[in-house]
């Protein structure tokens, strides 16, 4: 039975992977456009969201979810995302924010940076999009965000004082995350776009409210997110200023 199980959510990943694999690759020549970039973004976001509920329905976890609003445990995670979604991202937060929430955003972004992301110190500071305890971009948060879920609260505090490294946490949103990433991936690959599946999310962010032109300038194929393109062995890169 459990063998049958598998065979079925590895052949709806299979799917998953490539219809994400698709509307990503599409986003070639005349059809990458500011509009389409902002709508497959949230596309994708969506068929996170129902594609997780919809599995963990059939495939619920062994206890409740311990996620509620307020608990920001893992906002204080360092993490990485795609280049659509740092344009979705960026644009939902110059839609809703005043031009005062915005400048002191941009001082917590570069606050982040210039204090090398936090990754020696513990507690990690959170994500700079953290305000008052809520996220500022909530509705389009990354899939990294959307797939974090923790079965026990203390675990999470735990971790988030350096005392653990993993917390017991549900599979499905994880799994979900990892196959759609990999679509994603190989979408941006095969649109041209290879180096745009994985960046540190604050510097990408701050390139994108900092330049106006980004969007335009990365449509054109410039190399606009290479200060973001790292991996925890390169290090965090210096100061974008």
């Amino acid at each position: 039975m459990a063998e049958d199980i598998e065979k079925i959510v590895e052949a709806f990943s299979d799917d998953l992977r490539e219809n994400v694999r698709k509307m990503v690759a599409s986003l070639k020549g005349a059809s990458r456009t500011p509009l389409n970039i902002l709508e497959n973004a949230g596309r994708i976001q969506n068929i996170f969201d129902f594609t997780q509920e919809k599995m963990s329905e059939m495939f619920p976890p062994a206890e409740p979810i311990a996620c509620q609003q307020g608990c920001t445990f893992c906002c204080h995670l360092l993490f990485f995302t795609d280049a659509l979604t740092v344009f979705i991202v960026a644009d939902r937060l110059k839609e809703n924010c005043s031009p005062e929430q915005l400048h002191a955003l941009r001082s917590r972004l570069t606050d982040f940076i210039d204090n090398e992301y936090g990754v020696t110190q513990v507690p990690r500071p959170p994500c700079p999009v953290l305000a008052d305890g809520l996220c500022m971009a909530y509705d389009v948060r990354p899939l990294v965000c959307r797939a974090q879920n923790s079965l026990q609260v203390s675990q999470c505090e735990e971790k988030h004082q350096g005392k653990l490294d993993m917390v017991v946490a549900h599979d499905i949103p994880l799994r979900v995350w990892t196959v759609m990433s990999e679509g994603i991936a190989a979408g941006l690959a095969e649109a041209g776009l290879a180096g745009n599946e994985s960046l540190e999310f604050v510097t990408a962010l701050r390139i994108v409210l900092d330049n106006p032109a980004a969007m335009d300038q990365w449509i054109a194929g410039e190399p606009v997110f290479e200060p973001a393109q790292w991996t925890d062995s390169d290090g965090p890169p210096g100061p974008l200023h």
